[in-house]
């Protein structure tokens, strides 16, 4: 499972004042020196299971209702697949 982790840090420049954060995904390997330099935690990203959080969580009720019931329909035609076979 590939797990990285997302850090910001502020925009800097010498001659003008800038608004916003720069990102970054780094692995865990780079978290604690990216600290040292300023950059701060985010989050945790875990390859597929954050983007479909991040999609689940910002779908509405019926897409919701939809990917469940897929699942389901997924799963059982699965189950009756392999019973044949047993």
């Amino acid at each position: 499972m590939i797990v990285k982790y997302v850090v910001r840090k502020q925009q800097h420049d010498d001659w003008m004042v800038m608004c916003g954060y720069d990102y970054k995904e780094i692995l865990s390997s780079e978290l604690e020196e990216s600290k040292k330099q300023g950059w701060e935690f985010v989050r945790k990203r875990i390859f597929l299971i954050t983007d479909f959080c991040d999609f689940y969580s910002t779908s509405n009720r019926s897409d919701r209702l939809a990917i469940i019931s897929i699942s389901v329909g997924i799963l059982a035609s699965l189950i009756s697949f392999i019973g044949l076979f047993i």
